[in-house]
């Protein structure tokens, strides 16, 4: 990832992604992915790795069904959680419109599900707005958040957001709103 600033472009980050699986119409079934951030003094580090196991692709290529194990790092000494994503819906350049997320703790204990509706994705495949309904391990309702990102900079991150939660799945029962402001970006983010 590159940024301009005053001019200048700068290295900011890094995507490793190896496709170990291609299957016959030509989707990646494995993906090993490596994330690297620059520090302060320009060097690249590993700040996380990811496998994936891409489960089902519709006709359109689209991941419909993943499990995607996050570490630490590539030494993979540290499990950090596991994830569940099926994808039921996208919109015609591949976003998820509905998808539901399984988290598992790295010994196998399941944290929560998230149910999430986003709607009104823009040119940069930012969505101007998602709907997150989390439930227990007994799918027993825990929360829901409507997220509305109102303003972007040219790198598509939101600057202005609004954040609505709610006591019920039914969304008639206001708990609070948070009204973010997000300056001070810099190369690095």
């Amino acid at each position: 990832k590159f940024v301009v600033e005053n001019g200048t472009e700068y290295l900011v980050g890094r995507e490793t992604v190896k496709n170990l699986i291609i299957n016959s119409r030509g989707d990646a079934e494995i993906q090993h992915i490596t994330s690297y951030v620059v520090d302060k003094e320009g060097v690249l580090v590993e700040s996380g790795y990811r496998e994936i196991a891409n489960l089902g692709f519709d006709s359109r290529h689209n991941v419909m069904s993943q499990r995607v194990e996050e570490y630490l790092d590539s030494t993979k000494a540290d499990l950090v959680e596991i994830k569940e994503i099926k994808n039921f819906d996208f919109d015609l350049r591949g976003n998820a419109l509905s998808q539901s997320i399984i988290t598992y703790t790295a010994s196998g204990t399941l944290l929560d599900k998230k149910v999430i509706e986003t709607e009104d994705y823009g040119v940069r495949s930012t969505s101007a707005r998602s709907t997150i309904t989390t439930y227990d391990k007994d799918d027993n309702f825990i929360s829901c958040k409507v997220i509305e990102n109102k303003t972007f900079d040219v790198r598509g991150r939101p600057l202005t957001q609004e954040i609505t939660s709610y006591l019920d799945e039914s969304m008639q029962s206001f708990s609070e709103r948070q009204l973010i402001v997000n300056s001070g970006y810099t190369r690095y983010d």
